[in-house]
């Protein structure tokens, strides 16, 4: 499939989740960040690439997932969806080279929210005031907080008064820019 019917092909998901909805173009624009419907009317059209990070709030806004708009599925929701009522999972965007070469910048991944996780599980923490994925270590005194690129993130101990356990990481999802070069 050529690029431009693929972003026809999204584009168009994307306007028949949102009329189904009852959603208007600028409404669902105001709930993802762009300033005018202009932005959304483009993506509908196929006129515009769209960034992984822009899919995820439009499948969040749109109650459906990242892969029922790429059209890898027919199934407009799943046990992922962060918009479900349940609440239980959300969305986050890997930021950075520390979680290589399992997650790189710019990939989604699926958190359950949970305020544990096991030893050797890979979490979203809060630590020092931000929020990453790292793996979790647990040790007697506190939790050692292991990126899996070493070069880029040294493993840091911290107690466990320091460290605010978000989620469990459940599922990586790529980003597929230059996968048909």
């Amino acid at each position: 499939m050529e690029k431009q019917d693929r972003l026809l092909a999204i584009g168009n998901r994307i306007k028949e989740r949102r009329i189904a909805l009852g959603i208007s173009q600028e409404a669902l624009a105001f709930e993802v960040g762009y300033k005018s419907r202009t932005s959304i009317n483009k993506i509908e059209l196929g006129k515009t690439d769209i960034v992984q990070s822009m899919i995820v709030k439009i499948a969040n806004a749109l109650q459906t997932t990242p892969a029922f708009l790429m059209g890898w599925t027919d199934e407009f929701e799943s046990e992922y969806n962060p918009a479900k009522p349940s609440g239980n999972v959300f969305a986050f965007e890997i930021k950075g080279h520390s979680m290589e070469p399992r997650m790189f910048d710019g990939d989604t991944v699926i958190v359950k929210k949970q305020d544990d996780v096991e030893s050797g599980e890979i979490a979203i923490v809060e630590i020092e005031g931000k929020v990453v994925a790292r793996k979790v270590i647990k040790q007697d005194s506190g939790i050692m907080i292991v990126g899996l690129n070493a070069a880029a993130f040294s493993p840091k101990f911290y107690p466990y008064d320091q460290v605010r356990i978000i989620g469990k990481v459940v599922e990586v999802r790529g980003n597929v820019d230059g996968w048909n070069n």
